[in-house]
């Protein structure tokens, strides 16, 4: 078994991982750019290394490509011809909102590890000013700086993905579908029973409740069997 590298292993070859789904769906290099409103030259200083793409770019790249974003940096996934063909998604709108989004969570993970602003800009290797034009949103921070961000709060880059935009709603629904069809056949067909749904649909109001809610109903249900 491969050991679980840390996620800053993981996009050391990002270039040559993103050239490769690239040539592999068939697109140019001036075609991928645009889908991210990139110049050529911009984009392939990503495939040379010489930069990093913006986490907004690779989900965005990911969508067309028909793969989920995380393939950028977990080696499942081999690069295939594009399977489907894509609607175009208004990336500068999506890109406002993730810009904010990410901005967010970057702020909320660097407060409850126990960070103050300078502190935490020293370590990931910036300027108090570009953190915090980071985390209001003003500035789009690279996968490489988010990676290092995550690591340094004890999380992982995956707290980052987009679940709401049309393109995250998309990755969502395929990584549902995928676990659902690696689960065993006996609870896929436990599932498939219309007769279950009740089960599921209280299983789902279980996983939602509080701990110490959840605690009190257990303990209510074994002075009921004692």
């Amino acid at each position: 078994m491969q050991p679980d590298l840390p996620d800053s292993l993981k996009i050391a070859a990002l270039g040559e991982t993103l050239r490769e789904f690239r040539q592999a769906a068939g697109y140019s290099v001036d075609e991928f750019a645009s889908l991210i409103q990139k110049e050529p030259a911009e984009y392939e200083a990503y495939e040379r290394n010489a930069d990093y793409p913006s986490l907004i770019e690779l989900e965005t790249l990911a969508y067309y490509l028909n793969i989920l974003p995380e393939s950028f940096w977990i080696t499942e996934e081999q690069p295939h011809a594009a399977s489907e063909d894509k609607p175009r998604v208004n990336y500068s709108a999506i890109a406002n909102v993730r810009r904010r989004s990410i901005g967010l969570q970057l702020r909320k993970q660097r407060i409850e590890a126990g960070f103050e602003l300078e502190e935490f800009a020293a370590l990931a290797g910036v300027t108090p000013e570009i953190l915090n034009a980071y985390e209001l949103g003003e500035q789009i921070p690279s996968i490489a700086f988010l990676v290092h961000a995550a690591e340094l709060c004890k999380r992982s880059i995956q707290d980052y993905l987009d679940r709401k935009s049309p393109v995250g709603v998309w990755a969502e629904r395929q990584r549902i579908e995928k676990e659902l069809a690696n689960l065993p056949d006996e609870i896929k067909s436990f599932v498939a029973k219309p007769i279950n749904r009740p089960f599921i649909e209280l299983a789902k109001k279980l996983s939602e409740m509080p701990v110490q809610q959840l605690r009190q109903i257990a303990e209510g249900i074994l002075e009921i069997t004692l």
